[in-house]
């Protein structure tokens, strides 16, 4: 497993790879989402992915924070810790026909943050579509 990533810093990238083997738990995966003003790439972003289509998904709410668990385990930041949910991203996944409890639907992934503190992720947009999924980190210097 890849460790943190810092900003700047240098990866060898395989773009196209999901064109021809799937996504696996735990790729660094280099996504390019479109912006949601005027449909036009974002930014491209390395994430890890955490979730796979046909993975089961619990948000529980414990006051105003919610955890997140995938095939009843929780999902940790890097630090260990349960990854929390702000009650808006909880909203995001029942928006994208997720439940507090269902499954990852076909062709989307979770993603997250190689750092937990101001990550943006799937924490605030829910899964991803498969073709959001660009390329994947093969090699990282550390």
């Amino acid at each position: 497993m890849h460790g943190l990533l810092e900003p700047g810093e240098k990866v060898v990238v395989e773009f196209g790879t999901y064109s021809c083997t799937e996504p696996q738990r735990e790729d660094l995966v280099v996504l390019q989402r479109r912006s949601i003003r005027g449909g036009s790439p974002a930014a491209i972003s390395v994430k890890r992915l955490a979730g796979l289509p046909g993975d089961q998904i619990l948000v529980m709410a414990i006051g105003n924070k919610s955890i997140l668990y995938i095939n009843n385990e929780v999902v940790a930041n890097p630090a260990g810790r349960p990854l929390l949910l702000s009650p808006a991203s909880a909203e995001m996944f029942r928006q994208v026909e997720l439940a507090w409890q269902g499954r990852i639907p076909k062709d989307r992934y979770l993603v997250f943050g190689t750092k937990s503190v101001g990550s943006v992720d799937s924490t605030e947009w829910g899964p991803l579509a498969r073709e959001e999924l660009v390329g994947r980190v093969i090699n990282s210097p550390r």
